[in-house]
Order: C-alpha cells, then sequence, then structure tokens
C-alpha cells in the first residue's frame, strides 16, 4: 500500500486551512480541552505529512449535536 506523502502547502491545500496554522499548531500546545493540529514528521529539514494521518485527524475533530466524540 503506497502512503501519500504531502508537502505542507499540499496538507494545507487538502485540509482547507492556512499554512500559517500548521506552522502554529506544530509550534505550540494546546490549551486544555482544545484539540492539537494534525501529525506530522520531520525529514531533514522538511516538514511532511501522511494523507492517512490528516483524515485520521479530521475524522477525531467531528463533533455530533455540540459535543466532541
Amino acid at each position: 500500500m503506497k502512503q501519500h506523502i504531502l508537502t505542507e502547502a499540499e496538507a494545507a491545500a487538502y485540509l482547507q486551512l492556512s499554512r500559517g496554522y500548521l506552522r502554529q499548531t506544530r509550534m505550540t500546545t494546546p490549551p486544555e480541552g482544545l484539540s492539537s493540529g494534525p501529525p506530522w514528521i520531520r525529514l531533514g529539514r522538511r516538514v511532511r505529512y501522511l494523507k492517512e494521518d490528516l483524515d485520521q485527524w479530521v475524522r477525531a475533530s467531528r463533533v455530533e449535536r455540540g459535543r466532541p466524540r
């Protein structure tokens, strides 16, 4: 099975978020009760995201009837 490795720009476009948001979530710890950003990988100086991780992060962030799952 081939995993899709995305650049920061590709991951931001895929999630419809800004690159700045992804950078901020990598560099800060979220306040209690708020979710952190998606998992990421450092390859040398480069930051990459696995598409599978992004999909899982989106599913985990889903809210039903005003409550986190």
